[in-house]
């Protein structure tokens, strides 16, 4: 029996992100920043207000939520969208706009509208100027 093509697509979808964001460099560089500075943003996001977490902390979610990326797109792709979302209104000017970015690509690709590969894209353009 043939699979429905979104069906498919989901699952491809987890295994080619995990496979290509374990590899990259940002994760491990964010983990001497990240513990002290990630508890405290999640704590203070929830007021919306733009640029209410310095770079620093924004990057930090970053990397957390680069890291869970492939299982929510996968799992909860609007619990994706939803996180991103409220990150690009935290986090400074800086960063929103490419965090914006991200959140529709992942929006795109929820509805059958955009690639795997945009997603992608997105997300390590957003995790190299976070590890730069």
């Amino acid at each position: 029996m043939p699979v429905p093509r979104p069906a498919l697509r989901r699952g491809a979808a987890g295994l080619v992100l995990a496979a290509l964001l374990t590899g990259c460099g940002g994760p491990g560089e964010q983990e001497g920043t990240a513990p002290t500075s990630a508890a405290a943003p999640s704590s203070a996001s929830p007021s919306g207000r733009q640029g209410e977490l310095t770079e620093q902390e924004a990057c930090a979610r970053v990397a957390d939520t680069v890291r869970g990326a492939p299982q929510a797109l996968r799992e909860d792709p609007l619990g994706l969208f939803q996180e991103l979302a409220a990150l690009a209104e935290s986090a400074p000017a800086e960063l929103s706009g490419q965090i914006t970015a991200v959140r529709d690509s992942v929006d795109a690709f929820r509805n059958g509208e955009g690639s795997l590969t945009g997603v992608l894209g997105e997300l390590r353009g957003l995790q190299q100027r976070c590890s730069s």
